[in-house]
């Protein structure tokens, strides 16, 4: 197991949170794409679920809740405080994110139905 999901790995990505779930580790994972995947799967739920930007050394780490349109809005807390106001994941999990741990997921989820 590494530090986030990494499908040649982990699997697939209800495998991985299968077994974060059994063992209780934290869900981690890398990048926008992987973001769209959990919401295109149905793990992310708007006004729920947040997300924690993980940095290692020399830089706090970030949180952000989900709302609507699935953008992130930073969350000041006492030690680590997001950046304030709305943001696109797009943007704000690229770069130099390491990698991203979710809270709050819908263990449960429906995937999302795309319209044609």
């Amino acid at each position: 197991m590494g530090v986030w999901y990494n499908p040649q790995r982990n699997g697939t990505i209800e495998e991985y949170v299968e077994y974060c779930i059994n063992e209780r580790l934290p869900k981690c994972f890398r990048g926008p794409e992987q973001f769209q995947q959990l919401v295109d799967l149905g793990y992310i739920t708007p006004n729920i679920t947040s997300i924690r930007i993980m940095y290692s050394s020399g830089r706090g780490d970030e949180f952000y809740g989900v709302v609507d349109d699935f953008k992130l809005e930073g969350i000041e807390v006492h030690v680590h405080t997001g950046k304030k106001g709305i943001h696109d994941p797009r943007e704000l999990l690229s770069g130099d994110v390491p990698y991203f741990e979710v809270d709050m997921m819908n263990y449960h989820p429906e995937p999302k139905k795309l319209s044609k």
